[in-house]
Order: C-alpha cells, then sequence, then structure tokens
C-alpha cells in the first residue's frame, strides 16, 4: 500500500458515514505524507494568499457565450500536456533553507503544504533517517497523535530561544502486541523562530519502524542554528500557465513511494487556515473542502487517487483533444483526465457546488504543465 492508499485511508475513517463503498476510493493524497506515521502536516484554505496574489496569480476571464475560459493574456486554445517544462504559476518558496545537516545527508527537497506552511525533508540512505523541517506562519506545536504516550517531554534552548522537545526512544522488537501504535524512535522540536514564524523539527527512520534513526541532540542543534533566512524554491513539480477566478495554490508535492507523480490542491484564496498539528496531513488531502485538487501518475493512480473508478467513464473532446470524465467518485466531486506525457496520466477532482463548468475544468486541465524537477 504506498502513501497515498496510507493517508486516504486515515482521512475516510473520519468520514466513513458520508463515503460510500465503492471502488479504491482513495480520496486524495498529499502531503507528501512520506509514511503512515502520525506526524504530517495539513493542506487547507490560505494565508499567504494575499502575498501569492500580488506575486502575479494570473486569472481566467470567459470568453464568449459558448462557457469556455482562456488564460488572460493567452491565446485561448491550450496544448496538450507534454513532457516539455514550460513558464507558469507554481508554489511560493518556503522563506528559509537549510543550513549544515549531519554527515550523509542529500539535498532537501521542498513542498507547500498549504498557503503558509512548507517542509523541507533530507534523507540519509545509512543509518537510515530522515529529517524534516516545518516552518509557518501559523504557531506551530507538538503535532497529536497516540505517539505522544510514549514520548519524554521537555524545554530546551536553541540560540537563545525557548523550544519544546519530544523524544520517544528506541525499544527494540516495538511494536509488539502490547505497544501496537508505537512507530519507532523519534525526535520533535518546536519552537518560535522570529515573529510570525514558526519551525518544527523531526527526526526518525521513515522506512524501518523498528530501526533506530540515530540522530542526536546535537544534530538537532547543528540544524536548528543552521536555518537561513534565503528563500528555498519549492520542488517545481507542476506549472499552471493560469488559475480558476479567486483560487490560488494551496499545496504541491510529489509522492516520495511512487516515481513520476505530483500533486497539488487549488484552495479559495480567502479562508481561515486549518490547524497545522494534526495527526496526518500537509499535503493532507481534504476533498471535502477543495475546490480543485489535481493528481498526476499512472493511469490508475491518478484515477483511484481521486476516489474516482476507473472502470466508469465517458469521453469528450475540446479543441481536439480526448478528456475522460469518471464518475462514482468521492462525494460531492466529479473527475476529468487527460494524458500527461508518456505513460502519465493528470486527473482533475472538481467540488461540485464550485462553479466551474465541465468544458472550463477541461481547459484548466489542458493548460497544466510539467515541472522543470518532474520526473
Amino acid at each position: 500500500m504506498n502513501e497515498i492508499e496510507n493517508s486516504v485511508r486515515l482521512m475516510l475513517t473520519e468520514r466513513a458515514d458520508a463515503v460510500p463503498e465503492r471502488y479504491d476510493l482513495l480520496s486524495g493524497v498529499r502531503r507528501t505524507i512520506r509514511r503512515r506515521r502520525t506526524r504530517r502536516r495539513v493542506v487547507t484554505g490560505s494565508a499567504l494568499a494575499v502575498a501569492l496574489l500580488a506575486a502575479g496569480t494570473a486569472t481566467w476571464s470567459v470568453h464568449g457565450p459558448d462557457d469556455h475560459l482562456v488564460p488572460a493574456d493567452r491565446p485561448p486554445s491550450p496544448v496538450t500536456a507534454s513532457a516539455t517544462p514550460v513558464t507558469g504559476l507554481t508554489a511560493p518558496a518556503s522563506p528559509i533553507s537549510l543550513g549544515r545537516l549531519p554527515d550523509g545527508f542529500g539535498p532537501p527537497t521542498v513542498t507547500l503544504d498549504s498557503p503558509f506552511s512548507w517542509t523541507l525533508t533530507a534523507t540519509r540512505p545509512s543509518p537510515p533517517a530522515t529529517i524534516e523541517v516545518q516552518v509557518s506562519t501559523e504557531e506551530l506545536t507538538a503535532r497529536d497523535g497516540a505517539w505522544q504516550k510514549y514520548a519524554n517531554f521537555s524545554t530546551i534552548e536553541i540560540a537563545g530561544t525557548k523550544a519544546s522537545l519530544a523524544t520517544v526512544p528506541y525499544h527494540p522488537g516495538w511494536p509488539d502486541a502490547s505497544h501496537q501504535s508505537y512507530l519507532g524512535a523519534y525526535f520533535e522540536v518546536t519552537y518560535q523562530r522570529k515573529p510570525r514564524q514558526w519551525v518544527r523539527i523531526e527526526a526518525y527512520d521513515r522506512d524501518h519502524e523498528t530501526l533506530d534513526p540515530k540522530i542526536t541532540m546535537d544534530d538537532l542543534q547543528v540544524i536548528a542554528t543552521g536555518l537561513a533566512d534565503r528563500p528555498s524554491p519549492v520542488t517545481d513539480l507542476l506549472r499552471f500557465p493560469a488559475l480558476p477566478a479567486n483560487l490560488t495554490i494551496g499545496a504541491l508535492a510529489p509522492d516520495h513511494e511512487v516515481a513520476g507523480t505530483a500533486s497539488a490542491l487549488l484552495v479559495y484564496a480567502v479562508s481561515a487556515p486549518a490547524p497545522v498539528n494534526r495527526p496526518y496531513g500537509a499535503t493532507q488531502w481534504d476533498l471535502t473542502s477543495a475546490p480543485i485538487a489535481v493528481l498526476v501518475g499512472a493511469d490508475q493512480y491518478a484515477v483511484t487517487g481521486l476516489g474516482a473508478n476507473p472502470k466508469t467513464f465517458t469521453s469528450f473532446q475540446v479543441d481536439g483533444h480526448e478528456v475522460r470524465r469518471y464518475g462514482e467518485g468521492y462525494p460531492g466531486r466529479w473527475v476529468l483526465t487527460t494524458s500527461f506525457g508518456r505513460d502519465r496520466t493528470i486527473a482533475l477532482s472538481v467540488m461540485e457546488k464550485f462553479p466551474l463548468s465541465e468544458k472550463r475544468a477541461a481547459r484548466t486541465l489542458l493548460a497544466i504543465r510539467p515541472g522543470a524537477d518532474f520526473r
């Protein structure tokens, strides 16, 4: 089971009464929920909206009575998605960069978790470990979840600032029958780095719950004191030549367990920020409130990842390009797909109450391009 399925099943357990028992119903994905661990962020709607819009977010304009949209100041006819990176809108950069890391860690990947939070992730193959640094304009505290019953909590000092430290010790042989919710050794440091900027540093072994990631307190101090006020571009996965009016990019991330994938959420530019301390999230797909969700991957991956039945669809043409519409999906949503480069499908999930016609949604879908980092 990949991380998309894990994250979606977690989300669906909270909404089981509202979700019909259909196909794979993997209602979404992403935060790069790198494993089914309880430490993940949240995708919601908005806070950096004003900054993002000020940075030049394009909008759609209605063009004539046939109800089709074109990107403002762009030709009306979209081109089929290709593997060639092009210019366009992408997620805003993280406001911080990582400095020195413990030996063996590679360059970080950067994801947008919500309109007000980012995560910088670095991994080490041996001994295996993952370090994640989340930065947010909303206050961060210890993540919620069952892991806390195994944790020791204390207060430490980082660069003259008080920080909360949570440590889950390494227990060989766990999880066992008496400790089924134990997810392995885990370290979490949370503090306010500057006004309106909170940081949470997490260290664990992403792939092996029973191994010690061998991260020390000195390592955490080095990571925290090395953070720099220098923008880190989000991994360039998808480009949007334009966005439907009133929406902004609310999340953008890859699936680290499945190659050639990407996901994004388009959320309302003005909405209340959601909590950032839930036990799973960032790029936690909340298909109950995000107007548009985008998922790229192999055909079955993209379709079922948005809760649709791959065996139930109709086809239609838009500007000479085939688009499929799938039924029997997540309640209150419908899904369109088209090809996205070689052996890839791009799927667009639209909330029924969002004012976007099928043709306009298809044009939105056809206008999305792969970014320079999409593989």
